[in-house]
C-alpha cells in the first residue's frame, strides 16, 4: 500500500508542472459553448420548480421536477456513452443543441398559451435531462481532442469553475430575477443560449478525422450492447479506473447522504434563516471554485495521487466536523473546505480518466463512469433521512463523512496502481 507521501517521493515525470501554455483556441470556443448552455441550464433549474411552486404549491411535485431532471442519468448514461464514440462529438452537442433548443421553444409556447400542467414540467424536465446526458460526456470525451495531454487538468478546471458559476451563482440568481420580471423569460434566455453553443461549437475546426473516434476493427466490438460491456469492462479491469469507479460511487453515496437534510439541520440544528441556508450553500460554491483553481497546481507539486488523497480525507474531516460542531461560521467553513476538496477530486480523476481511457472508449467509460456517480445519489439521500428520521438530523452528515475517510483508505492504493498501469 501505498501512502501520500511515498506517492511525491516515487512521482515521475508526468507529474512535473506542465508548461503553462495558453489553452488552444479549439478548446476555448469548447469552453465558451459549455459555459453558455451551462448558464442556461442553471437558469433553468432554477425557474423549474419555481414555475411548478406557481402552478401547484405542492411540495411533492415541486420535488418531483428534480427527480425527473436527475433521473435520465440512471436511464440513459451508458447509451450517452456509446453514441458519443459512435459519431463526431462535436456534431452531436450541435445536434443536441438544436434539439434543446426545440424542446423548450414548445415549452415556452404552451406556456404563452397557458396550456402547462405538472405532466409538461416533468415531461419537459427529463426530456432535457436525456438531451445533458448525450451533451455532457460528449464534452468530455471530445476535451481531449482539443488540449495537449499535459494540459487537461487545466482545462478541466476551467470547465468544473464554469460549472460551479453556472449552477450556484449565476445561474440561480438570474434565474430567480428573470421569473420575477416574467416567469417566461428564464426560459427564452434558456433557448437562446442554446443557439449560441450550437454557434461556437461550429466554430471549432475539426481535424483530418473530425471529432469522431477513431474505430479499431480489430477490438471494436459489435453492437450496443458490446460496445456498453466494453466501456463497463475497461473501467473494471484498470488498476486506477477500477479503483476511481469504486471511490466515486462511495464519494456519492456519502455526498448526497450528508446533504440530504442539510437545509433542516441548518434551520433547526444551527438555528439559521433561509437566508443563512442561502450562505451556507453559497460559501461551499465558493470553496468549489477555490478547488478549481489550486488543484492542477497541487497535483505538480506533490503528486496526483497524493493530491487525490488529501481531496478526499479532506472531504471526509470536513463533512465528520460539521456535524459535530454547532456554530454556524464554523460550518460554514467546513462546507466551504469540502466544496474545494469535492472539485478537487473531480478535476484530477477527469483529468485522469481522459488520459488513461483509449479515444474509441472515451464516450462508453465517461457515461459508466457517470452511472456510478449519479446512480447511486437517489440511495444516499434516501439513506440520509431516514437516518434523520430515526436518529439526529446531524447522523447523516456524520456517517457521510466517515464514509469518505473510509473511502480515502483507497486512495492511498492509487498512486501504486498508476505506476503499475505505466509499467505496463
Amino acid at each position: 500500500m501505498t501512502s501520500a507521501h511515498d506517492t511525491h517521493d516515487t512521482q515521475d515525470a508526468d507529474a512535473a508542472p506542465a508548461p503553462d501554455r495558453p489553452l488552444s483556441a479549439e478548446f476555448r470556443k469548447l469552453w465558451g459553448a459549455f459555459a453558455v448552455s451551462g448558464i442556461g441550464d442553471g437558469i433553468r433549474i432554477t425557474a423549474l420548480p419555481l414555475l411548478a411552486a406557481a402552478l401547484t404549491g405542492d411540495p411533492r411535485q415541486v420535488a418531483l421536477v428534480a427527480t425527473f431532471e436527475r433521473l435520465p442519468w440512471l436511464l440513459f448514461a451508458l447509451v450517452g456513452g456509446a453514441v458519443a464514440d459512435r459519431v463526431d462529438r462535436r456534431r452531436l452537442m450541435i445536434g443536441v443543441d438544436a434539439l434543446r433548443f426545440a424542446l423548450v421553444g414548445g415549452f415556452l409556447a404552451l406556456a404563452f398559451s397557458d396550456a402547462l400542467t405538472a405532466g409538461t414540467l416533468y415531461a419537459v424536465a427529463f426530456l432535457l435531462g436525456v438531451t445533458d446526458t448525450f451533451y455532457d460526456t460528449a464534452s468530455q470525451a471530445m476535451i481531449p481532442s482539443t488540449v495537449a495531454k499535459d494540459s487537461l487538468e487545466r482545462a478541466n478546471s476551467r470547465l468544473f469553475a464554469t460549472s460551479v458559476v453556472n449552477l450556484s451563482f449565476a445561474g440561480p440568481v438570474l434565474g430567480a430575477w428573470l421569473f420575477s420580471w416574467d416567469r417566461h423569460s428564464p426560459f427564452l434566455v434558456d433557448a437562446l443560449s442554446f443557439l449560441l453553443s450550437a454557434v461556437l461549437l461550429l466554430r471549432i475546426k475539426p481535424g483530418p478525422g473530425g471529432f469522431r473516434a477513431e474505430p479499431r476493427p480489430d477490438t471494436e466490438p459489435t453492437g450496443w450492447l458490446g460496445q456498453i460491456r466494453a466501456g463497463l469492462a475497461f473501467l473494471l479491469h484498470h488498476p486506477v479506473l477500477r479503483i476511481l469507479t469504486l471511490m466515486v460511487a462511495l464519494l456519492s453515496l456519502a455526498g448526497s447522504m450528508a446533504i440530504s437534510v442539510l437545509v433542516l439541520y441548518a434551520t433547526r440544528t444551527l438555528g439559521l434563516s433561509d437566508t443563512g441556508y442561502g450562505w451556507l450553500i453559497a460559501g461551499s460554491a465558493v470553496g468549489s471554485l477555490v478547488g478549481s483553481g489550486v488543484a492542477s497546481r497541487l497535483s505538480a507539486r506533490f503528486g496526483w495521487g497524493a493530491a487525490l488523497t488529501v481531496s478526499v480525507f479532506g472531504a471526509g474531516a470536513s463533512f465528520l466536523l460539521a456535524g459535530t460542531v454547532r456554530d454556524p461560521f464554523a460550518v460554514a467553513a467546513l462546507l466551504a473546505l469540502n466544496g474545494a476538496t469535492v472539485v478537487m477530486w473531480n478535476v484530477l480523476t477527469a483529468a485522469k480518466r481522459q488520459e488513461l481511457v483509449p479515444d474509441e472508449l472515451r464516450g462508453k467509460a465517461a457515461g459508466a463512469y457517470r452511472l456510478a456517480a449519479w446512480g447511486i445519489m437517489p440511495v444516499g439521500s434516501a439513506a440520509g433521512g431516514l437516518l434523520a428520521a430515526h436518529t439526529d438530523l446531524s447522523v447523516p452528515m456524520v456517517t457521510g463523512g466517515a464514509i469518505l475517510l473510509l473511502a480515502g483508505v483507497l486512495s492511498l492504493r492509487l498512486g501504486a496502481a498508476d505506476r503499475a498501469a505505466r509499467a505496463v
